[in-house]
């Protein structure tokens, strides 16, 4: 099935045939076979065991790979039994029995329906609700911007009990049903509809949903008591809708609340202030592209928070680095995102009072600007382990230009650049660094000898250069390396010894 044969995941090059006895059973309409086997493997062998080996936290390309093997993979798989049985044509699905997860004397039961193909119309999405089992735990019918569905709510929905995961993205759905309830559902994800309306108690009938995600809809007025049901709740996406206002006490009693989106939304900072009266717990708030200026994002009242360890603040137009949010006393705040902020210089010790550990600079101009970074520009109160300077202008990159963070940084982000070689100063003396990215940039070749930091990556990121070959000592040169993305370059075809000794040696290849 696609789900676990994409063209982009190679285990090894031996894979490709339990890969193409997977896709031909596309035509049957059989819920797919799962080797628990080889994906329990994946599952210990490449996440953990980099991360455990590493002492790397949060490894995100490795991280999104591991959430597609392990999605049905979260239980024990050794008793595991996998049934046949009838699929909707259009969709995928998954049907697996957890022996090892027995509640009342019951084995536990998966059942998952995925549905991407997009141009669903109303009748045959009401037909699938009605030919689906009634057991299915997972729904997820989605389509892509150029074919999307077209969808109204219906209560069918409720037939299906068991419900923990219900997404609905880009259907065109222009409201939902007060009918709606669905006890056992943990996850609600609307993106991408028409919905412009949430009566107070719309929610009444989902009081266990832990994520609800209206990213991307028509909402402008959400009115008081609207989430006041959802006790439950942890992350609430709010994103790109017309919401100019809140009203007050929104999200009261929302004690749960971790993450708040609110990008893309216009509303006053004397509104926003007074709501996060209401969520001192939060975690993560996400306010880009929220028209903020630089007086406005000083005004906000970030030290209502005390345990605030994201904030997005991305593609505000800034022009400089907020220097009253490090001065916050925000003492949680790990990751902080000033993408797109037409910045064109950092400060000396500008973050040396904060613990953030992951910065986020991309589309900003510090490549055209020689004096742009200083020795302690990304000089923090504890060590930054992730860097992102993509999209910055930079033509020929020198680790010199991260001055004391050198030694720390563990990620580096240098995708769209004008990056045309790679030089033995890219990273030179980055003892710490492990996962590499130098997408869509200008690379016709690898040099006959890589610096030998190269020698310490676990994770490489090629794609989008103009790459035409590998050297057959690839693995020479890699050794430490677990995953490669190439693709987007200009191969043809690859060298039998490239083939065996260095992609079967990997975890991941994507082509």
């Amino acid at each position: 099935m696609k789900r676990f044969s994409s063209a982009n995941y190679y285990p090894s090059v031996q894979s490709i045939i339990a890969i193409f006895i997977l896709t031909s059973c596309l035509p049957i309409n059989f819920w797919p076979i799962i080797n628990t086997a080889n994906a329990n493997a994946i599952s210990s062998n490449t996440t953990k065991n980099i991360q455990i080996q590493y002492g790397i936290q949060y490894i995100p390309e490795i991280n999104e790979y591991q959430k597609r093997i392990d999605r049905s993979l979260d239980h024990s798989t050794e008793n595991m039994q996998i049934s046949n049985s009838q699929c909707p044509n259009f969709c995928e699905c998954e049907h697996v029995i957890w022996n090892n997860d027995i509640i009342d004397g019951n084995s536990k039961m998966e059942i998952s329906v995925y549905c991407h193909e997009g141009g669903l119309e109303q009748i045959a999405f009401s037909k699938l609700l009605k030919q689906i089992p009634q057991e299915v735990t997972v729904l997820d019918v989605e389509a892509t911007l150029e074919h999307p569905n077209h969808l109204l709510w219906d209560d069918n929905l409720n037939q299906l009990k068991h419900l923990r995961v219900l997404r609905l993205i880009n259907c065109a759905i222009p409201a939902i049903s007060r009918a709606l309830k669905l006890r056992s559902l943990e996850i609600l994800d609307l993106r991408g509809n028409h919905i412009q309306h949430l009566p107070v108690s719309i929610f009444s009938g989902v009081p266990f949903i832990r994520e609800l995600n209206l990213a991307k809809n028509s909402l402008s007025v959400l009115p008081t008591g609207a989430f006041a049901y959802l006790k439950n709740l942890q992350i609430l996406s709010l994103a790109y809708n017309n919401i100019t206002k809140i009203t007050i006490n929104l999200l009261r009693d929302l004690k749960n609340l971790k993450s708040l989106h609110l990008d893309g939304n216009h509303i006053p900072v004397a509104q926003l202030n007074s709501l996060f009266t209401d969520i001192p717990q939060l975690e993560q708030l996400e306010l880009n592209e929220c028209g903020l200026s630089m007086g406005a994002i000083n005004d906000l009242a970030l030290n209502k928070f005390h345990s605030l360890y994201q904030l997005g603040i991305a593609r505000n137009m800034l022009g400089k680095v907020p220097i009253n949010i490090l001065r916050n006393h925000l003492t949680s705040l790990k990751t902080l995102d000033l993408s797109d902020n037409e910045l064109i210089e950092i400060e000396s010790e500008i973050f040396a009072k904060s613990n953030i550990t992951r910065l986020l600079l991309a589309g900003n101009h510090l490549g055209t600007n020689p004096n742009s970074l200083s020795i302690n520009s990304f000089k923090t109160g504890i060590a930054l382990r992730e860097l992102d300077l993509s999209r910055n202008n930079f033509e020929h990159f020198h680790s010199n230009y991260l001055g004391i963070a050198q030694e720390t940084v563990e990620i580096l982000h240098l995708n769209e650049n004008h990056i045309t070689n790679i030089e033995q100063l890219l990273i030179a003396n980055m003892t710490k660094l492990k996962i590499l990215h130098l997408g869509y940039n200008f690379i016709e070749y690898l040099p006959q000898q890589l610096p030998h930091e190269f020698a310490q990556l676990i994770v490489l990121n090629l794609t989008g250069n103009q790459l035409t070959t590998l050297l057959d000592y690839s693995k020479e040169m890699l050794p430490m390396l677990r995953m490669i993305d190439i693709s987007k370059n200009r191969f043809i075809t690859f060298p039998v010894t490239v083939i065996q000794n260095f992609f079967n040696n990997l975890d991941k290849i994507i082509l």
